[in-house]
């Protein structure tokens, strides 16, 4: 397995279960690359901080203090009950999982203490993800974003966000020339509700403009960006 944890893991993760009267417990994690660096896989917020089922909905969809991701958490077993996940999906499913079990949390803790560490090996199922189908990522977000509209109407500005996300990572990374028509419309039809919006970060504000008017564009950009971003030092484990 790519991953391993702190000897404490399960234990510090239950009393904070217990202490906390809370569903689901969430912890930090990092990223550890062949050259020895270890990078946080959370924005790091340095205080353990309690959420009640809208605030734990929006970080999902914000992924600030934390994400979809299914690893670095405890859940009781009853807010799990038959959930399950979706054999059907064959990118995504964390998303869906997350997004279904964490509906049913009264309360989340969550901990910038890091007691999971994962690996970053380049022939992982995560870092070949863009080289595969990636429409059942965009398919699983959108149904979150219909879902949001329907009954988490102070989360569908959050929804749109995540949603043009996952747009625009599949246009970085995928040739997908065939439907760049309908992702561009997309992305128009939400344009006011992303720029208006004051949890969108300038950079993807600016990155939604330039998407509007072409992804060839925006591909072109993001693609001459990410040569000097610090991720370019990291060295993946073969």
């Amino acid at each position: 397995a790519d991953d391993y944890i702190e000897k404490d893991y399960f234990e510090y993760l239950l009393s904070l279960i217990n202490g906390h009267c809370a569903d689901i417990a969430v912890c930090d994690y990092d990223f550890i690359y062949k050259n020895g660096i270890a990078k946080s896989g959370n924005k790091r917020l340095g205080n353990l901080i309690s959420y009640n089922t809208n605030q734990a909905l929006q970080q999902i969809l914000l992924r600030k203090a934390f994400g979809c991701s299914s690893a670095s958490r405890m859940y009781k077993r009853e807010i799990i009950s038959d959930i399950s996940f979706p054999v059907d999906v064959k990118n995504g499913e964390d998303i869906n999982f997350s997004w279904n079990v964490f509906k049913n949390a009264k309360r989340v803790v969550f901990s910038p203490e890091t007691k999971y560490h994962y690996r970053q090996r380049s022939g992982s199922a995560v870092h070949s993800l863009y080289n595969n189908d990636r429409s059942s990522v965009i398919n699983v977000v959108r149904e979150i974003k219909d879902e949001c509209c329907t009954y988490y109407s102070d989360l569908y500005p959050d929804a749109v966000y995540r949603y043009a996300q996952a747009v625009l990572e599949v246009v970085e990374h995928s040739n997908w020339d065939n439907k760049m028509k309908q992702f561009k419309s997309e992305i128009r039809n939400n344009f006011i509700i992303l720029v208006k919006s004051g949890n969108v970060t300038k950079e993807f504000k600016f990155a939604i403009i330039v998407s509007s008017i072409s992804l060839r564009i925006y591909r072109v950009i993001k693609n001459l960006v990410n040569k000097y971003r610090e991720e370019t030092k990291y060295y993946l484990f073969e």
